[in-house]
This record gives structure tokens, sequence and C-alpha cells, in this order.
């Protein structure tokens, strides 16, 4: 599991419906810094970030993750640090 602290997380709602390559780079691209690491679901819309920002990707496919409890989702310690 990747270390995650308060300072290196950004977090944004960006509506309801499902999110287009389009949309999630018009709202992310501006706030990571080329060669991050994305820690992500998997979710189609996030290759766009990781294409154009050159961004390492640790995925954690919600194939994976559904059922697990909490404490061994990895995605779920990324959650509780954002609310």
């Amino acid at each position: 599991m990747l270390p995650v602290t308060r300072q290196n997380q950004f977090f944004i709602v960006t509506g309801t419906s499902k999110p287009s390559r389009k949309s999630t780079k018009e709202t992310y691209s501006k706030h990571i810094a080329r060669g991050s690491i994305l820690v992500h679901d998997d979710e189609h819309s996030h290759s766009i970030l990781i294409e154009e920002l050159e961004l390492e990707s640790k995925v954690y496919s919600t194939r994976e993750t559904k059922g697990l409890s909490d404490k061994d989702n990895p995605l779920y310690q990324l959650i509780i640090f954002i609310y």
C-alpha cells in the first residue's frame, strides 16, 4: 500500500454522472504534477490523465475491492483522509 498524507491528496466532486475523459481532464489536469502517482479504481476516464501527464498508475479495480472490509480495502485509506 502506498503511504498517504494530507499533503499529497486532491479530491473534487465533479457531478453525479459517469465522468468522461474530457471532464476528467478539465477538472484534474491543472492540479496534478506531471509524473505523479495516480491511485485509482481503474475508471476509464482516468486514462487521459495517465497518458497526458505521464502519471504512474496504481490501480485497485472495483472487481478486486468489492466486498472487502474497510480495513482490507486499499482505497478506503484514501477516502478517510479526503473526508
